[in-house]
């Protein structure tokens, strides 16, 4: 399925501002060529389709093969949304101002924690913001992951979007994804998972909310030398503070980790005390992790729907 080949480092940007180093400028991700077939409008107060986003979800057919458009009017929307694996190609779209937030508070456990799920491949979000508010409700309680959004499904690409909780808040879990212009935030492992995704020009904000002790940004969890898996951070801003930097339970096998940083600026771009583990990246590493064909060799992201 991911047809880009095998590389196997992981680029991780700690600090506050990364270059871009493939040239790339934002109208190649822009896609363009292929067509709707139908709109459904959400409304909250009644004058859409549907009132609620999975109802409008389920309308969808199973096995869907056409393009439909999800146009969700302004509002919290609190309700868990789930997309499941066949009900593919499918446009959620919200509208920035005001802002349009599928909201939940749920802390069970990592996999049904999940406010929002994205299981199907092929699928676009434009300007929704997905949050969890569990740890923001319960400071005095111990922290748990609570995820705002789980998304496992293939060529999937995120515009505009918004990620909001504290541990465990986006969870790129399998498949390869684009996020553009997207904010993230959380404390603790907040973008974890095994997906093959490019973030760019992305607002990174370490936000802990009275958490005690040290935040981690990124979990990145493939575990296969042959796993194309890697998050890449391109252009991105990160706010925050703290070391940021563990191996976790990897020990004496730190040469099997793959994090690197190239090209940052800014508060905290001084790479003279990182860990001694971090990864050289040369010119041709570089251009390959940072190119579009690193998640998109075969043009899916021109395929789908502006």
């Amino acid at each position: 399925m991911r047809c880009c080949g095998s590389f196997f480092l992981f680029i991780y940007v700690l600090v506050i501002f990364c270059y871009g180093f493939g040239g790339v400028e934002r109208g190649r991700y822009v896609a363009q060529s292929a067509p709707v077939g139908r709109i459904i409008v959400v409304d909250k107060s009644g004058h859409g389709d549907f009132t609620t986003i999975q109802s409008a979800i389920n309308s969808v057919p199973s096995g869907n093969r056409q393009w439909i458009r999800i146009s969700v009017r302004p509002g919290i929307y609190r309700e868990k949304v789930t997309i499941t694996p066949d009900k593919q190609y499918i446009v959620l779209e919200g509208q920035s101002n005001p802002r349009t937030i599928i909201s939940w508070e749920s802390a069970i456990d990592t996999l049904t924690s999940a406010t929002f799920s994205a299981l199907a491949d092929n699928f676009i979000a434009k300007w929704i913001h997905f949050e969890n508010t569990y740890n923001y409700q319960n400071t005095k309680n111990a922290m748990k992951p609570a995820v705002a959004a789980l998304i496992s499904g293939d060529k999937s690409a995120f515009y505009y979007c918004g990620f909001y909780g504290v541990q465990d808040t986006l969870w790129d879990s399998a498949g390869r994804h684009f996020f553009y212009e997207c904010r993230i935030e959380g404390a603790v492992d907040f973008i974890f998972g095994a997906g093959q995704s490019i973030y760019e020009n992305c607002y990174i904000i370490v936000e802990a909310r009275g958490v005690v002790g040290p935040g981690y940004v990124t979990a990145q969890g493939r575990n296969n030398p042959n796993d194309a898996s890697a998050f890449v951070f391109k252009s991105c801003y990160l706010e925050g503070n703290g070391k940021g930097w563990h191996a976790w339970n990897y020990g004496n096998t730190v040469a099997t980790i793959s994090y690197s940083e190239q090209g940052c600026r800014g508060e905290g771009s001084d790479m003279s005390r990182r860990v001694a583990w971090e990864k050289k990246l040369n010119h041709s590493e570089l251009t390959q992790l940072t190119s579009q064909s690193f998640i998109d060799c075969e043009g899916w992201l021109q395929q789908q729907p502006q």
